[in-house]
């Protein structure tokens, strides 16, 4: 028992969320402090908007699991507030980049007490395969960041470092993340990576609010990379899709404690900025 008087317990395994009605949906709520209440009830996926919107008035996240990744790992996603508008946050894409999970599953447990005004969405372990072995590609040896189905993408391994997979969009992993697209896409997307050129990097119309990000951390802010990323986050749903999308490129190496420093503000930036009335959109 908490000092808020919740049972706190580990959680039962998670379930993937099926079309039937009366499907079982594990769902877990986690406090501001980051206890947690982990529940499973009977719910058909039209009742999701009401959990969310409970969640939001109890201070809490729910919690569900997206899919099963090739190794048996659940995709573990985390959402507060209204399904629209909403804002999306991802960590982990690439499992070896480590600060960018660091940062996530501290939004998890610091944003609850915020109440924020927009819908959040978190995924902090995109790829919990990559992370569990520390490597870059998930279990089926993909680069998740080239496997999106963007008009670039190709199947050429040009590099043996960025595999994109036999076809865009493959991956189950990256099958989860188009999923969450529809039908109410998200005003803005962040993905948190890590590199030792650290930048906020701006796809689609989203200079303002890497301009703001940038202030905060003194990251240069760039609309490339440097080098080609086909079939990539910021060309599929930046670009072509038209969301403001930043690809957050936290500097490789730093201690927890410092990424969480550094960038927390960031976060709270982000769901600032897309909070206020003036800032939202309806994406293509």
């Amino acid at each position: 028992m908490n000092e808020n008087g919740f049972a706190v317990s580990r959680p039962p395994p998670m379930r993937d969320l099926e079309d039937e009605p009366g499907s079982a949906l594990g769902l877990s709520l986690r406090g501001g402090a980051g206890d947690a209440v982990f529940l499973t009830w009977p719910v058909e996926k039209k009742f999701l908007p009401f959990f969310f919107r409970a969640a939001t008035l109890a201070g809490m996240f729910i919690s569900r699991s997206l899919g099963t990744t090739p190794e048996g790992r659940p995709l573990e996603f985390h959402c507060m507030g209204p399904s629209d508008p909403w804002i999306l946050f991802l960590g982990g894409v690439h499992g070896d980049e480590i600060e960018g999970v660091w940062l996530m599953e501290e939004a998890v447990r610091r944003l609850a007490a915020t109440q924020p005004a927009i819908g959040v969405g978190i995924w902090p372990r995109v790829n919990p395969d990559g992370v569990a072995k520390e490597q870059r590609w998930n279990a089926s040896h993909v680069d998740l960041n080239r496997n999106l189905p963007s008009k670039d993408w190709t199947a050429e391994v040009t590099n043996p470092k960025y595999p994109p997979g036999p076809s865009a969009g493959s991956e189950v992993e990256n099958q989860a993340l188009l999923a969450l697209l529809r039908p109410t896409p998200p005003r803005a997307i962040l993905s948190a990576h890590s590199f030792h050129k650290y930048q906020v990097n701006v796809n689609g119309p989203a200079q303002e609010w890497g301009a703001r990000l940038a202030e905060l951390c003194g990251y240069p802010v760039t609309e490339d990379i440097g080098y080609p990323t086909p079939g990539c986050l910021g060309t599929y749903t930046g670009k072509e899709l038209g969301i403001p999308t930043i690809t957050l490129e936290i500097e490789r190496g730093l201690p927890r404690e410092r990424v969480l420093a550094l960038h927390f503000p960031l976060i709270e930036a982000t769901v600032s900025f897309w909070s206020q009335p003036s800032n939202h959109r309806v994406s293509p």
